[in-house]
């Protein structure tokens, strides 16, 4: 008895396979997808955390006048010559992903756990 999967196979996976190793992937190609995608969502948190954290160093790491401050702490800082403040760019980062981290820190503020409802309901 052969056991077909109604599923076709991905673009460049070959012939369709018949027999005991059709009935494997098709029995337990859920299982896989859902593990896959539970495992991305586990990946999408643990980079939120960084994302979170990356945002308060950030911010302490201005207030103790190590990294300017747009507008604000750039001249008034009496400096060795030839000296200045470190800049967003001088971090290797982006004012785009400072600004992400700082939204995702403030949404976990307000909602603890927001980032992981959000990724349980798009999983469901």
């Amino acid at each position: 008895m052969h056991l077909q999967c109604s599923e076709q196979p991905p673009i460049g996976c070959g012939p369709r396979i018949t027999g005991a190793a059709s009935a494997f992937r098709c029995a337990f190609t859920p299982y896989f997808r859902a593990a896959a995608h539970g495992a991305q969502a586990d990946a999408a948190e643990i980079e939120a955390q960084a994302k979170r954290r990356l945002a308060d160093e950030y911010d302490a790491a201005q207030q103790r006048g190590e990294v300017a401050v747009a507008g604000k702490n750039q001249h008034t800082l009496v400096l060795p010559a030839g000296k200045h403040l470190a800049k967003v760019a001088d971090l290797g980062l982006t004012h785009k992903q400072v600004h992400e981290a700082r939204q995702i820190r403030n949404a976990e503020a307000v909602s603890p756990g927001i980032v992981r409802r959000t990724l349980d309901q798009q999983l469901a």
